[in-house]
């Protein structure tokens, strides 16, 4: 006996998400270029809109503060523990992704003003007292999803 497989229609309120062409080609004939385009092509094919977009251009110089900020998160936020399971290194790992995902603002608002208004040079130059690391660590936690 042969099976017949049968197509969902979509959820209510999804109507849109709906797309009728048959090959790829037709379906993307009307996107500007780096548009997206969700919902189902075809027999089954999934076409859908990336988790998060980072679109930052920065200069030079902004390029080498960032950096600089990324370091020194990186050497002062202790990270939480992803899981029960997790290693040091694993949950390290983690956070120093979530950091190079950061943009520069996001970066910076983990930073106490007096740092933040500093130079790329000083930055990497300076030793953190406990305070400002306590500080730099209590403001990730609070900032920090």
């Amino acid at each position: 006996m042969a099976r017949k497989l049968s197509v969902l229609p979509p959820k209510p309120g999804k109507e849109h998400l709906l797309i009728r062409p048959k090959t790829v080609s037709e379906a993307t004939a009307g996107m500007q270029g780096k548009e997206a385009r969700e919902g189902f092509l075809g027999a089954g094919n999934i076409i859908r809109k990336p988790d998060f977009v980072v679109s930052e251009s920065l200069s030079e110089r902004e390029r080498i503060r960032k950096r600089a900020i990324q370091k020194l998160l990186a050497t002062v936020i202790q990270p939480n523990a992803l899981s029960s399971k997790s290693t040091a290194e694993m949950d390290k790992r983690a956070l120093v992704n979530k950091i190079n995902r950061s943009t520069l603002t996001e970066l910076e608002r983990f930073l106490p003003e007096h740092i933040c208004e500093m130079d790329t040079s000083g930055m990497e130059q300076m030793t953190l007292e406990e305070v400002d690391q306590v500080e730099i660590q209590n403001r990730y936690m609070d900032i920090s999803p």
